[in-house]
């Protein structure tokens, strides 16, 4: 007796919200953010090993060069807010195609900077229009998204921009050797271009959330005494572990290492990034305190300049990078967690005002260092960043103790 065999009954989809993308709509969205997210990361540190040959070709001190790194973080820093209102008036992707346009023009006359001032500007508005990027992303995430469905998303953009950190000090010191520092600045400019292009076929989330006015948000954040002490410290966090950053590969190329050698060792900052942020959020979800995650991030950022410090040859700056990631892992995502906690009802200009913080912090640490890198007496700068970082561990271990403490703080938080 034969059986006529029967298809399988079509699995169903799974249940959406009435404002959720359809899911292979969202999959191709995130595909291209990704991109431009890793863009924006890859542009950020591309600077680090191009400082000695920018300024052996233009023919200035290198401090000079260091200005321009600073002014990128400046630019960085300073816009976030205003990236944030501007994605909620005009839109989340337009707002991404507006700032990868900008970063366009930007690229294009810092490829033909005749000089270290016009490639300074343009290094500074570059730095503005990325800053639009990575936010922008976690918003379009959050639009598109319930709060349940969210981690994977946010924790891909993480591991897309540790990996364009990664390849930023490698690929951009290969093609300087190569074909020189303009078209290290060239690569990432195309490749804006491009996606200026492509992310037309992404359309905006479906959101119907009422937004608050830009000076109620502010007043939210500012006016409010456990904001404030988290973007103070946020605005350390950067100084000690960005802006010492820039000037690692530079450290190493001052040695005689080559542009590409000197982006192969301070890769590995990017690659220790991309394996501490999972050790961390297994040890959290273990039951490591965020404390204890906080003072863990003090360690070893003191412990990075101390490497510095016994030897600035490969050994000594890959220990560095190193440490620096694990610092980074451990106290950074601490602090961004603690920043969604205290103004619950002005969240997203809290963590605008975080990101700026981080970035100005990293410019004023990066500007502070240009002397000392440049007569010789980078030991006192790192004397200074060892003492900074010890200091930042323990208050921040204290304010949280304290923060949990106080039954008037803002939202719950664990």
């Amino acid at each position: 007796m034969s059986s006529t065999p029967t298809e399988p009954e079509p699995r169903a989809a799974p249940a959406r919200g009435p404002l959720e993308p359809d899911p292979r709509e969202l999959r191709g969205a995130l595909r291209l953010l990704h991109s431009a997210v890793f863009l924006a990361s890859f542009d950020r540190l591309a600077i680090a090993p191009l400082l000695i040959p920018i300024a052996l070709d233009l023919d200035v001190p290198v401090e000079q060069v260091a200005v321009v790194a600073t002014l990128y973080f400046v630019g960085y820093g300073i816009t976030q807010v205003l990236w944030g209102f501007a994605s909620d008036r005009l839109g989340r992707v337009r707002t991404v195609r507006i700032a990868l346009g900008m970063s366009v023009v930007a690229g294009v006359v810092g490829v033909l900077a005749p000089t270290v001032v016009v490639l300074a500007v343009a290094r500074f508005v570059a730095g503005a229009a990325y800053a639009a990027v990575f936010p922008t992303a976690i918003i379009y995430i959050g639009d598109s998204l319930p709060a349940h469905r969210r981690h994977g998303p946010l924790a891909d953009l993480m591991a897309v921009s540790a990996v364009g950190m990664a390849t930023a000090t490698l690929v951009a010191a290969g093609i300087a050797d190569l074909s020189g520092w303009r078209a290290a600045f060239a690569a990432p400019t195309v490749v804006a271009a491009v996606l200026v292009v492509l992310l037309r076929r992404v359309p905006e989330p479906r959101v119907d959330v009422p937004r608050q006015r830009p000076a109620a948000s502010l007043a939210a954040v500012l006016l409010r005494p456990w904001p404030v002490a988290v973007l103070l410290l946020v605005l350390v966090e950067g100084m000690v572990l960005v802006g010492i950053l820039t000037y690692l590969p530079a450290l190493l190329q001052r040695s005689g290492m080559s542009a590409t050698g000197s982006g192969l060792v301070t890769a590995g900052y990017g690659v220790a990034v991309l394996l501490a942020a999972p050790l961390v959020k297994r040890l959290a979800r273990a039951g490591m305190s965020a404390g204890l995650r906080l003072i863990t991030g003090g360690v070893l950022a003191t412990a990075s300049y101390a490497a510095l410090l016994l030897d600035q040859a490969w050994v000594g700056v890959l220990s560095a990078c190193v440490l620096l990631a694990g610092a980074w892992a451990f106290m950074h995502t601490t602090l961004q967690t603690w920043i969604t906690e205290v103004a619950p009802g002005a969240r997203a200009t809290a963590v605008s005002l975080f990101a700026s913080g981080l970035f100005l912090g990293g410019a004023a640490w990066t500007a502070l260092g240009a002397a000392p890198f440049a007569s010789g007496r980078f030991t006192t700068y790192l004397v200074a960043g060892a003492a900074l970082s010890a200091a930042l561990g323990v208050a921040a271990t204290w304010l949280h103790r304290s923060y949990r403490a106080d039954p008037a703080r803002s939202g719950t938080g664990t």
